[in-house]
């Protein structure tokens, strides 16, 4: 049977020498014969704090991917996404403002692109995640990120903004669609 095509969890290393398997067992053997019932042990495990900028950046590279994905490269390689290439690359820099909207009347499992049109000041490539929505620079007249975080921040009531997207659905990709590279037949 060929390693190569076994689960990882059906690797095994390579055999040892039956010697070298037999001293190996003798020293564990030997180990627990001499341990205490209940060791004086203590395992400290160290995390990083939460980080909400982190969390919704995650959520922007999702959202960057998956309009990569749908739309190609010539929407993704334009000047106007280079600071969000730099803030993924430089998490903890401040680049991009990162606000990831809510949506809470979309189903949890709802998956969308949208080329905003309307409203003008927030013409868009939004991406939802659930009730997460994400927006991104537009394909035609496209705004910087901190021209649509200001626009979002004007439509904010209480801290909640509001807006009715309107625009063209995009289908979510399944695989790599690249909508903007493909080019009309010549004649």
């Amino acid at each position: 049977m060929d390693r190569r095509r076994q689960p990882a969890d059906l690797r095994r290393a390579p055999a040892e020498h039956p010697d070298q398997q037999a001293a190996h067992l003798h020293t564990l053997d030997d180990y627990v014969d001499r341990a205490e019932p209940k060791p004086d042990l203590t395992i400290t495990i160290h995390t990083r704090q939460y980080n909400a900028n982190r969390d919704q950046l995650s959520w922007f590279r999702a959202a960057y991917l998956a309009a990569f994905a749908a739309l190609g490269w010539r929407y993704i390689l334009r000047p106007v996404m280079d600071p969000y290439r730099i803030q993924f690359r430089e998490p903890d820099t401040a680049t991009v403002p990162v606000r990831v909207l809510r949506d809470r009347t979309a189903a949890p499992d709802q998956r969308r692109i949208l080329l905003v049109e309307q409203p003008d000041d927030l013409r868009s490539v939004a991406v939802t995640f659930g009730q997460r929505l994400i927006l991104l620079p537009g394909i035609d007249q496209p705004q910087t990120s901190h021209q649509l975080h200001d626009a979002v921040t004007a439509r904010s009531t209480d801290g909640d903004p509001r807006a009715d997207l309107q625009g063209k659905e995009v289908p979510w990709p399944r695989w790599p669609t690249y909508l903007l590279d493909h080019h009309p037949p010549t004649r």
